[in-house]
């Protein structure tokens, strides 16, 4: 007769399926996730490729790209591009878009949620708020960069916003559904290139913000060996900046932005970063190199980051 299986025989297979099944959930896990990063880095090899089309078919400048500023970030000390004490904004309170206040206090539905989860934290380690000059600001304008998408914290408050908005049906849509709320219909505000706006740059005192540099053409001051040095140097990390092109400017490349859905040039739609599907900002930033330094001024694109802060270099190494 056939004896059954003993309780200790039973519990070392169970164990070992455990470990099998957790083995290839994991492989699967990473495989799917290093797939998302490579078709990550295919977007912003044709999101670059996209750009210089765009500007090269007489377009100069695009138009309504979104400034990752919240809307309540005032003038001030402490604000300013290279004040060593500005190198960086706290990740809490005014500075950049985190989504809605918390004085919104209406529930929201799922989907508006997740696209206010704001800015990824990698990307605010290497974002600084910059001051516009008048001088800047009359290059931008001159060279078709016309408008900015300003968001706001209370986003319930927006001139965009619209209560009384109608759903498909003609019926009025409840507070959960209002659509007010969401990142890409409201809790952004088109406003002009003026003297002292304030819109993200990229910061060359962070480890972050200077490999991005490098990765674009600046190697700034390759002497200096920590975040800390630059900091103590800032002056002629400020002068090596001016000198070797400007400023680094970074802007969301948001649904309205003129270079979406253009018929000569440009991208049908706004890629997503696929491995960040539960943020807002899971799209791409595009930086542009600021030049005031010759009598014109001039604005160059210079190229795609990912919402992680990863350059299309960085972003390759990261896949296995």
């Amino acid at each position: 007769m056939r004896k059954a299986f003993t309780l200790i025989e039973l519990l070392m297979v169970i164990a070992l399926i455990a470990i099998v099944s957790t083995l290839a959930v994991t492989k699967f896990g990473g495989l799917r996730d290093n797939s998302a990063r490579k078709v990550s880095l295919a977007n912003q090899v044709q999101i670059s490729k996209a750009v210089e089309s765009y500007l090269a078919f007489g377009h100069r400048g695009i138009d309504r790209l979104d400034s990752l500023i919240d809307d309540e970030v005032a003038l001030g000390p402490g604000t300013g591009f290279f004040d060593p004490q500005g190198t960086t904004m706290a990740r809490l309170g005014a500075g950049f878009y985190l989504g809605p206040d918390q004085d919104v206090t209406l529930p929201l539905s799922e989907e508006i949620a997740e696209k206010n989860s704001g800015l990824d934290l990698n990307l605010v380690d290497v974002l600084v708020p910059y001051s516009l000059s008048e001088e800047e600001s009359r290059i931008l304008n001159n060279w078709n960069f016309r408008y900015t998408m300003r968001h706001t914290t209370y986003a319930n408050s927006s001139p965009r916003t619209a209560y009384n908005e109608k759903g498909d049906d003609g019926v009025y849509l409840p507070d959960d559904q209002n659509l007010g709320l969401d990142p890409n219909r409201s809790a952004a505000i088109p406003r002009a290139y003026t003297n002292g706006l304030i819109v993200a740059a990229i910061s060359p005192f962070t480890p972050g913000g200077r490999e991005i540099y490098r990765d674009f053409g600046q190697n700034l001051m390759d002497t200096k060996l920590s975040a800390a040095e630059y900091i103590a140097d800032s002056g002629n990390v400020k002068a090596e900046v001016k000198a070797t092109g400007g400023a680094l400017l970074a802007f969301g490349l948001g649904e309205r932005a003129s270079i979406i859905g253009s018929q000569d040039a440009g991208i049908d739609t706004v890629p997503y970063a696929a491995f960040l599907n539960k943020k807002f900002y899971s799209r791409y930033i595009l930086l542009f190199r600021i030049d005031s330094s010759l009598r014109s001024g001039i604005v160059t694109f210079a190229g795609v980051i990912d919402p992680c802060a990863n350059t299309p270099r960085q972003a390759g190494i990261g896949i296995k």
